[in-house]
């Protein structure tokens, strides 16, 4: 799995305060756990095709 991310701290979105924890379901869908910011962020996957 590859992740790509601004790395940047705050709470906007795409940014963290403190995550704590990450799951991937079925789908591919990434769901990070922002303690700090007191919320689920939820990535759906990256999907592109090569020839």
């Amino acid at each position: 799995m590859i992740y790509l991310s601004k790395g940047s701290q705050g709470s906007a979105p795409e940014e963290f305060k403190r995550p704590t924890d990450i799951n991937v379901d079925a789908k591919g869908n990434i769901y990070v756990v922002d303690f700090c910011n007191n919320r689920i962020q939820k990535f759906a996957p990256l999907i592109s095709q090569t020839k």
